[in-house]
């Protein structure tokens, strides 16, 4: 993963990514059939934009500090972009998975 504020792009066709250590982005892109997780002793600093056609799973923590999120579940195109945060880090049944938010100001809903 890159630095803080740099940004990736994680292509689609099968490729997957753990998170092991602690790791910023600037922003993410998560292409069709990729995924992305984040292990039990892994941490995730999102720092911007994060667009997810792939699968990311978090076992350990994500710190969203800035930017916007958006999941293209559209399965008639191939996108399949979810989130999971799973309870129990890979097997540790005591343990939570996190999700920190930064939130400045408000939240927002955009108009259907």
């Amino acid at each position: 993963m890159p630095g803080s504020g740099d940004s990736a792009s994680i292509p689609g066709g099968g490729i997957n990514v753990v998170i092991t250590s602690t790791s910023s982005a600037g922003g993410i892109t998560l292409g069709q059939g990729a995924s992305l997780a984040v292990a039990s002793n892994g941490v995730l600093n999102i720092e911007g934009e994060v667009q997810l056609e792939g699968v990311l799973t978090n076992y350990g923590t994500v710190n969203w500090q800035a930017g916007q999120i958006t999941v293209f579940y559209y399965p008639d195109n191939g996108q399949t972009g979810e989130i999971w945060n799973e309870a129990g880090r890979c097997g540790t049944s005591n343990a939570t998975s996190i999700w920190l938010l930064h939130i400045p100001d408000s939240f927002t809903t955009p108009a259907r």
